[in-house]
């Protein structure tokens, strides 16, 4: 099996990984001892040896937020009423602008109806009848994904 080495940008040359725990698992043994105290964070920034670094946060978060108001603005118009959500991967619905009150029962015949999957909210709720009328949906999918899922629930509306 190959060794996969690990590129530190500040250091100039390739660790393994048993090196840099090597030098971890010192540094807390040493702080365990009484030492200077907590161990010394690594202030350098690791990326695999292709070269490629992962987006940065801000620019996930905005794709993100894309895909958050696409799904939201197409459950909308397929007649759901959509929470708005911040912090979260899931959009939360409510399902009796539908006709529905039942979220179990609606997220069963879901996949038959419109080919989408939602996950039911009662389960989260300690009094299930109060989560009843609500299912969420995740956004965290491809674009086009989410697309195609608008599309398919806008036949629930009609």
């Amino acid at each position: 099996m190959r060794r996969r080495r690990i590129r530190h940008q500040c250091a100039g040359r390739d660790r393994t990984r048993a090196e840099r725990w090597g030098r971890a698992r010192w540094r807390w043994r040493w702080s365990r001892r009484g030492g200077t105290g907590a161990p010394q964070t690594n202030r350098c920034t690791s990326t695999a040896s292709a070269g490629s670094r992962p987006p940065p946060a801000w620019s996930r978060r905005s794709v993100l937020r894309a895909k958050r108001d696409l799904l939201a603005t197409g459950l909308k118009d397929a007649g759901f009423e959509v929470f708005r959500t911040a912090g979260t991967y899931f959009i939360t619905t409510d399902i009796r602008p539908l006709g529905e009150t039942d979220g179990f029962a609606f997220c069963r015949a879901l996949p038959e109806r419109a080919g989408v999957v939602a996950i039911p909210n009662a389960v989260f709720y300690d009094h299930r009848e109060q989560g009843a009328p609500f299912v969420r949906f995740a956004f965290c999918k491809r674009t086009e994904v989410l697309e195609e899922a608008v599309q398919r629930l806008k036949t629930l509306a009609g």
